[in-house]
């Protein structure tokens, strides 16, 4: 086996002039040794080296300047690194295939959603736009709190709004439009019920909460012998209401 690494070097350079040689097979036949002279300009390291092998490292050749006095390198271990590479770069992307699959197979289609059992939340991603199997929109408030606001489908499935106001439900299947109902609700706001049959849902919905008008709007305590006046929703106005049914 030869020698995968060789440096050439050429102490007595021969004075035969390169252009006045006959054309030969792979370099020029020189008249005066009468041999041919080797044209390894062209050729790349591992050519050089394989050629040297073969012929015993004895010959006549015409090089570059650039291909003497350095170690010329056999391209197999190019090669084996090359290939190394391939083989990791093509593990690395059957991985991330891989984990794709995996993602997708974990996300839950909308066949698996179910609704819950009544009064029990349930928080589900906003979708974009809406479609026949979706009710979506927009809730906005006077005053602009919306953190106690509820939204109902059905008495089955509630959720909350973001703090946009969008807000996402499901749509039941299993009964007509008609019998479907949509609530909203939230203290000190009147509370609308929608029929799905009568809502456009092909399109967001735009719904505006709208203060209650109480006719009781304040419950009266008397503290320390001044009178104060709560509102009825109030924990103290709760406690003054509960106390005047057994006075």
């Amino acid at each position: 086996m030869f020698s995968r690494r060789l440096t050439v070097t050429v102490p007595t350079p021969c004075h035969a002039d390169w252009n006045a040689m006959t054309p030969a097979d792979k370099g020029k036949f020189c008249q005066s040794c009468q041999k041919t002279v080797m044209d390894f300009r062209t050729m790349t390291d591992a050519e050089v080296l394989t050629w040297l092998a073969k012929n015993k490292h004895k010959g006549c050749g015409h090089f570059r300047s650039d291909q003497l006095n350095r170690e010329l390198q056999h391209a197999t271990s190019s090669k084996k690194k090359l290939a190394l590479r391939t083989v990791m770069l093509g593990f690395a992307a059957w991985l991330g295939l891989k984990s794709a699959e995996a993602q997708e197979a974990s996300t839950p289609t909308r066949s698996d959603i179910e609704l819950l059992p009544s009064r029990t939340a349930k928080v589900l991603p906003l979708t974009p736009a809406p479609d026949s199997s979706t009710i979506s929109g927009t809730i906005t408030a006077p005053t602009g709190d919306l953190s106690r606001v509820i939204i109902r489908l059905n008495d089955t499935l509630e959720v909350k709004p973001d703090l946009f106001g969008n807000f996402s439900l499901p749509i039941s299947q299993n009964a007509p439009l008609k019998l479907q109902w949509l609530v909203i609700s939230s203290p000190g706001f009147v509370t609308q019920r929608h029929r799905l049959a009568d809502l456009q849902l092909h399109q967001p919905l735009h719904l505006t909460l709208t203060k209650e008008t109480d006719p009781f709007p304040f419950l009266q305590g008397t503290i320390g012998g001044m009178v104060v006046q709560y509102k009825w929703y109030t924990p103290r106005g709760m406690f003054f209401k509960f106390r005047n049914l057994f006075c």
